[in-house]
């Protein structure tokens, strides 16, 4: 993705729009590739472009899906310096960094502070936290997850995944 995003700006000497930044940086992030997220986003942002809540929370799953958890949270920072408003997937983006960053106490905190935020969780808060926890000393934090996840009317097919993988292990 990154290559033709240069090769677009090169062969028509123009500037990307703003959706072809973001797609680039989404594309970086599934492959993993922080430096070049991260790099996209700060040339958008000195060409001018004033963050949205959408292209900073494109930027902090980006960079949350190589475990970069401090770069992650350097980017909330500047979101609340900005007053670029935080939402609900800011925060799931945040637990899903916490989680790659093999920092589950910092997903429990993360968490917890959707709620302090005034904000509700949704399913992607609940799978990306039962995500955070599995294999860590907190796995068994997960089934309280599950069980506040079904009090709030919200299924998932991960717990069926992960009963199952778990008696798989046991056999």
């Amino acid at each position: 993705a990154l290559e033709y995003f240069v090769r677009i700006q090169q062969e028509f000497s123009t500037k990307p729009s703003l959706q072809a930044y973001t797609s680039c940086i989404e594309a970086c992030g599934y492959h993993k590739d922080w430096h070049s997220a991260a790099d996209l986003f700060r040339d958008l942002i000195e060409s001018g472009e004033e963050g949205s809540s959408e292209l900073y929370n494109m930027i902090i799953y980006a960079v949350g899906r190589a475990g970069k958890l401090e770069l992650a949270e350097s980017f909330l920072a500047d979101m609340k310096e900005k007053k670029v408003e935080i939402t609900t997937e800011t925060y799931n983006n945040l637990i899903s960094a916490a989680g790659n960053a093999d920092k589950p106490e910092r997903a429990i905190e993360v968490f917890d502070a959707i709620v302090d935020a005034g904000l509700e969780r949704d399913h992607k808060s609940y799978s990306r936290m039962i995500d955070a926890l599995e294999d860590t000393p907190y796995s068994d934090d997960m089934f309280t997850v599950f069980k506040e996840m079904a009090s709030h009317g919200i299924s998932s097919s991960k717990f069926k995944d992960i009963v199952t993988e778990g008696s798989n292990r046991k056999e």
